[in-house]
């Protein structure tokens, strides 16, 4: 079970209402979208239609939150950085939260923790706390 989610003691939350079918929070000018424990087909449009959503609306910072994530495909990884470079053009910071050894071994291998800022917690990415960063670009 992952652990209970708790946003920064002085930030307030602010549920954000949207056409996304994954869950969006904001912080603030932070936004969150947690992502699904498998990651596939399946779910990648839905994965890169809420990015740009929440790209659209110019937030600082986005946090994809994969802590729940056991299973990510290429096509994930794919939407996860054409949304990445999407965010960058925008002024935004994309990080992405990766909790299970598998996933975070399989950015790894990839590159993309070279190019993408990876958090083992959503406090330390919403935080952007570098020195508890699992890899990454941040």
């Amino acid at each position: 079970m992952p652990p209970a989610r708790t946003p920064p003691q002085d930030r307030q939350v602010m549920a954000v209402l949207s056409e996304e079918s994954l869950p969006v929070e904001q912080y603030d000018d932070r936004v969150v979208i947690t992502l699904p424990d498998e990651i596939d087909l399946t779910y990648s449009p839905s994965i890169r239609e809420t990015l740009r959503a929440v790209i659209r609306r110019q937030p600082a910072v986005i946090v994809a939150d994969m802590t729940a994530t056991t299973f990510c495909d290429s096509n994930a990884m794919h939407a996860i950085a054409t949304t990445h470079r999407q965010a960058v053009a925008a002024g935004a910071d994309l990080r992405l939260v990766i909790g299970h050894p598998g996933v975070r071994r399989l950015f790894a291998l990839s590159g993309f923790d070279t190019v993408i800022s990876i958090y083992p917690n959503l406090p330390a990415a919403l935080s952007g706390t570098a020195d508890t960063m699992a890899g990454g670009a941040g």
